[in-house]
Parts: structure tokens; sequence; C-alpha cells
């Protein structure tokens, strides 16, 4: 179990980096490097999944809040959401869990608003 929550609050340590192609500063999860995000869904543990989620699920959230455009169709579930974020990682190793997320975003239908 302490090995379970090292691993979790590792995961919630807050990390920040500037996203250039959305403009904003993220932290958490959304840092991590696909790399380092297929390395830790390997593992499959349910809580870390859960931590993944809920940060996928958060910025999402934040996203239709402010959009004009906000995505059109329902959150999806965390399995679909996880097998998304997967495949974009392992087919974008270079990008972060934020770039893999914005490509969701707009799988669902969101867009940015106009500057």
């Amino acid at each position: 179990m302490k090995r379970l929550s090292a691993v979790v609050l590792s995961l919630a340590v807050v990390t920040t980096a500037h996203a250039q192609d959305v403009g904003v500063r993220i932290a958490g999860v959304g840092t991590l490097s696909c790399g380092e995000y297929i390395e830790l869904r390997e593992t499959n543990n349910p809580a870390q999944n859960g931590v993944m989620v809920s940060w996928v699920w958060g910025y999402m959230g934040g996203f239709n809040m402010e959009s004009r455009y906000p995505t059109t169709a329902r959150t999806p579930d965390q399995p679909s959401t996880l097998s998304y974020i997967d495949k974009h990682c392992r087919d974008n190793p270079l990008d972060n869990v934020m770039h893999a997320t914005w490509a969701l975003i707009k799988a669902l239908g969101g867009r940015r608003n106009p500057r």
C-alpha cells in the first residue's frame, strides 16, 4: 500500500510546462511525456489510471467551460479515454499527455476560440 501511495503521489506532484500550441501553463499528469505515460500504463495500476483519466477529464472540463466551441460529444468513459490517449502516445511518442488530450478534444469537435 505504501508503494501504491508513493506512485499516486508522484503522479500528483506539480510540475509545469508551457504549452505553446494552446498558450497555457499546465501542471501534473499532463506534463508527462508520452514515453513516461506509456511506461506507467504498462503497469496497469488502477489508481494510476484513475489519476491520469481525472487529469484528462479535468482539462476537458476546463476547456468546455471556457470555449465558444466546446466538445460536442459526451466525455468518454474511462476505458475509452485511456485507449485514445494510449493510441495517441504510441503514434506520437514525442508528445505529452496534454497534447494527447488536446487531440481528443479536437476529435470530439472542440475548437480553440479565435484570438
